[in-house]
């Protein structure tokens, strides 16, 4: 990568004299950086010294990043961290939600597989094993890098469908985040979602939550934007919060 880059700004720093002499710039770009790669140069008077493969759309080589955090960085500032809040409704019998859960994000563009297992330990710290029910988001989503306006991605990460690296990747920012006395992190990941069907009967000796309407369970950051690294990972500063349920009840008998 050094060769590359110190040979282009000797094509850059080079004299033009001549059509012979920009046509051996040319050929010089074509012989280092390849034929298939796109090389646009020109001076400040406008003058074009290379142009290969100028018109071809590519995608944006990686120093576009670079205006892009500028951008965010003043607008949002460098301590900014998006917020995605995960909320529930229903009633939490047993450990099985019988109800949905809702995901309000206000814009995370990296919003990964690590961050969806980590909240699925959150949500089975209070108690939520599995959901009869289903996942929608309220507003628009981005999940994996990419739009997920139905949030089916991210329920199927939730259920614990993701690559082992990153199940992997939990587990070990658990065990080093936790005291010896509370390492929660379970042998499967995720929790699993089903088709709700209707909750009737009695309920005998079951721990019952009730949940308010869209009750708010977990709050996800992401890292401040002054932290984001290109290789730093997902898990290194976000941070995910629990809310409590406000009403907990022990019931023997109860009907639904």
């Amino acid at each position: 990568m050094r060769s590359v880059i110190i040979a282009t700004l000797g094509l850059l720093a080079a004299p033009v004299a001549s059509g012979e002499e920009l046509a051996g710039l040319t050929a010089a770009a074509r012989s280092i950086l390849g034929a298939d790669q796109g090389v646009y140069i020109e001076t400040t008077k406008g003058t074009v010294l290379v142009a290969q493969a100028a018109d071809k759309p590519v995608h944006p080589a990686s120093v576009s990043k670079v205006p892009t955090a500028l951008a965010l960085l003043r607008k949002l500032g460098p301590e900014h961290r998006f917020v995605t809040t995960f909320a529930g409704s229903g009633r939490i019998v047993d450990g099985t939600l019988y109800g949905d859960l809702s995901v309000t994000s206000d814009g995370d563009p990296a919003l990964v597989d690590e961050d969806a297992l980590l909240v699925a330990e959150r949500l089975k710290q209070l108690g939520i094993q599995r959901v009869v029910g289903t996942l929608h988001t309220r507003g628009a989503l981005t999940f994996d890098w990419q739009s997920d306006s139905d949030a089916s991605l991210l329920q199927r990460a939730l259920s614990g469908h993701t690559p082992p690296a990153a199940w992997t990747a939990v587990r070990a920012l658990e065990s080093s985040s936790a005291t010896t006395s509370d390492v929660n992190s379970s042998a499967r990941p995720g929790i699993p979602f089903t088709a709700r069907p209707e909750l009737t009967g009695t309920i005998q000796g079951l721990r019952v939550i009730s949940l308010g309407d869209d009750q708010t369970l977990v709050v996800h950051r992401s890292q401040p934007l002054q932290d984001v690294r290109l290789h730093g990972g997902p898990l290194r500063s976000s941070s995910v919060e629990l809310e409590q349920p406000k009403l907990i009840l022990l019931l023997s008998n109860c009907q639904t």
